[in-house]
């Protein structure tokens, strides 16, 4: 009877506390269009331990509207960035003082500002994050047109070039802020539709990317590989090849030659240690050297057979990863060299 006694008053108490706490509540924390009309504004509310852990809770609801939509590849937001930095694109940006906030949910958003917050009696912090429709639309149709004129610029580049790996660097870069573009895009679209609606690329983006596609397939490279007994390392390399754009074919004037090699070590351990050792070659159609790509190392297991099939994944990723990237590079700096 005396701990029936002691639960009921315990939720007395409790009760009286959640209505104390709820009297004093904002009605924007619930509805935070009571504060921000949804017509003109987007706003979330967001909860934390501290006003700093709620204001970032905050950003994070906003962008998760977006997150069903977008999802921007870590490795492509980098070389937009890179590609836009490149002094002689000779362009400035005029939304670098724009309030951009990297939020967890993947989200690149602009605009987004802090309201009001409030801390309710169990020292809950709420913030109410918004962003005014039409100003940010504003901001996001400059970025767009910005780099709409990036891409018309490099398309030009692409034209005046007599070299295909220059002509279709400046095909690739202008792919790259096209993809951007269609990020922004998407996001403009939550924002306000009658203004994505409404803009006019000044490009065409199916145009770019068919000759995005027709170019690089006009860039036939031929493999030639030693040393690869199995037959393993050989696809990894078509693979990337064929990941950047490019065609293979038997009579290609551009080749890359490379080779590989597997050594047994003895390293007086339980275990069987293998090392390789990889080397490739990418030449031009004049067989001039425009590329290099080395790569060693060792694996362990059990037994030989394992150790080399270890070291062959290995290599396999060196090669779909780090060489991919350093030909992505390579491109990549054909643009600044002009």
């Amino acid at each position: 009877m005396r701990k029936l006694t002691m639960l009921i008053i315990s939720l007395i108490l409790v009760s009286g506390a959640h209505a104390a706490k709820d009297k004093n509540r904002p009605q924007w924390v619930d509805n935070p269009a009571s504060e921000y009309n949804d017509m003109m504004y987007m706003s979330t509310v967001g909860a934390g331990d501290s006003r700093s852990e709620a204001e970032d809770n905050a950003r994070a609801n906003l962008a998760k509207i977006f997150s069903t939509t977008i999802s921007a590849e870590t490795t492509t937001e980098q070389r937009y960035q890179e590609i836009i930095a490149g002094k002689s694109l000779s362009f400035t940006s005029q939304t670098d003082q724009t309030d951009k906030l990297k939020v967890s949910s993947n989200q690149n958003l602009i605009n987004i500002q802090i309201g009001k917050t409030w801390t309710d009696k169990l020292g809950q912090v709420y913030a109410l994050a918004y962003l005014h429709r039409a100003s940010t639309a504003a901001l996001y149709e400059e970025m767009i047109l910005e780099n709409s004129r990036r891409i018309l610029a490099l398309l030009s580049r692409s034209q005046e070039s007599g070299d295909i790996w220059s002509r279709y660097a400046s095909l690739s870069a202008a792919g790259v802020i096209d993809q951007k573009n269609g990020e922004l895009l998407e996001q403009l679209r939550i924002i306000s539709l009658d203004a994505a609606t409404s803009l006019d690329l000044l490009y065409n983006r199916d145009a770019l990317r068919k000759q995005i596609l027709d170019t690089g397939k006009g860039i036939t490279l031929q493999i030639f590989m030693e040393g690869d007994t199995d037959n393993k390392v050989l696809p990894s390399i078509e693979s990337a090849i064929n990941s950047l754009g490019f065609a293979l074919a038997p009579n290609a004037e551009n080749t890359i030659r490379c080779n590989v090699s597997f050594e047994d070590l003895d390293m007086q351990s339980n275990q069987k240690y293998i090392r390789y050792q990889f080397n490739l070659a990418v030449m031009d159609a004049q067989d001039q050297q425009i590329l290099s790509f080395n790569d060693s190392g060792r694996e362990a297991h059990f037994t030989a057979e394992e150790a080399k099939a270890r070291a062959i994944r290995t290599l396999q990723s060196k090669i779909t990863g780090d060489f991919t990237r350093q030909f992505q590079a390579f491109l990549d700096s054909k643009i600044s060299a002009q």
